[in-house]
């Protein structure tokens, strides 16, 4: 018999919103068995709830609790032990004002609540970590609210729960080499699902993505971090941003992206594209991309670029931050994410004269 284990709560701060959202307020409670037997049967719900008395409309972000996508939503930790399990689901370029304005989002009235299941069998390796005791609380307690055409972002007080991993797990993510040994260097991509219309454009994404990674590279080269480019999107120079940076852009613009798979089966509607980082050379690509131009702002060749940038072998960037005002926010609030984060890589190269 499974049983719920009751939560118990963390200290997080609690933002409280001005202006119309004064009054605003949410919670987040994960709920989810006590004993985990069987891994394929791993299920976390979050329970948000809008426990202000205005009501509020959260983007859908496929990155928060919100959503059931396996992105990298939970922060697990092993109780009495460093080892935490592996992430194996994906790595999603989202632009919060495109979704918001397309109606992705989630409204909640006072006093109501809804359950988002996620699947952690999709989301997580457990097979280094092995058996124990978790801990799984949100990777971030910030929720993106939409009011009218203005997006804000909002603190939840969230609470978390500890599983027992009891079933003895297999590994399922390649290492490096093995994710390598199929790629071989040639001249067309292979795709999945794709009409020639859209190999043609992906056609044209790949020039365009070859000469964003070596624009920016060069520009790292000749210009060094002191460039109001660089500050812009990563942050107040330091050694560790810097050196990050731009062994990531060697590796972008060295890569192979004709010898990519590219996948056009993706239906999500306000998602760009998505790969899974130890896959590499796989890339989905899904209804936004083929909204937007092959090159500029938020485009089909830097999303390529974003995406590429997850890789393992090309750094393993995250999403700490999606989109321009959040990017550069993240920048002066923490340029080691900032070095880190996808979405300011994809900027730096969309933007080489950046004027703000």
């Amino acid at each position: 018999m499974t049983f719920l284990r009751k939560p118990f709560i963390l200290t997080v701060a609690f933002s409280m919103m001005c202006g119309a959202l004064a009054m605003s307020a949410l919670t987040v409670n994960l709920s989810g068995p006590d004993i985990v037997q069987a891994l394929s049967r791993f299920v976390i719900v979050a329970i948000i709830k809008n426990t202000g008395d205005k009501p509020v409309c959260l983007v859908n972000n496929p990155n928060s609790l919100i959503s059931d996508l396996p992105t990298d939503k939970f922060r697990v930790v092993k109780e009495n032990d460093d080892k935490i399990p592996v992430f194996k689901g994906i790595r999603v370029k989202f632009v919060p004002r495109r979704a918001a304005a397309m109606g992705a989002r989630t409204c909640l009235s006072p006093g109501e609540s809804i359950n988002v299941p996620h699947d952690v069998n999709q989301i997580y390796d457990f097979s280094t970590s092995g058996q124990g005791s978790y801990v799984f609380s949100p990777a971030s307690v910030s929720f993106l609210v939409v009011d009218g055409e203005r997006i804000s972002h909002m603190d939840a007080q969230v609470h978390a729960i500890s599983v027992l991993v009891s079933e003895v797990v297999t590994g399922t993510i390649p290492s490096l080499s093995q994710a390598f040994k199929n790629i071989s260097k040639v001249d067309e991509p292979s795709y999945i699902g794709c009409t020639p219309e859209q190999q043609d454009k992906i056609k044209l994404a790949i020039t365009a993505v070859k000469s964003y990674a070596s624009e920016a590279y060069e520009s790292l080269e000749a210009l060094n971090s002191n460039s109001k480019r660089f500050e812009d999107w990563f942050g107040e120079p330091s050694k560790f941003g810097f050196s990050t940076v731009h062994s990531h852009y060697g590796n972008l613009k060295n890569e192979n992206y004709m010898s990519f798979t590219y996948d056009c089966t993706c239906n999500l509607p306000t998602v760009f594209a998505y790969v899974r980082p130890a896959k590499h050379g796989v890339i989905h690509l899904c209804q936004e991309f083929w909204a937007v131009s092959c090159m500029g702002t938020d485009s089909q060749a830097g999303t390529i670029l974003h995406e590429t940038s997850h890789f393992q072998q090309n750094g393993g960037t995250f999403d700490y931050a999606y989109g321009q005002d959040d990017s550069m926010q993240l920048a002066i609030d923490d340029p080691n994410e900032a070095a880190m984060n996808a979405d300011s890589h994809e900027y730096f190269a969309e933007n080489p004269d950046t004027k703000l």
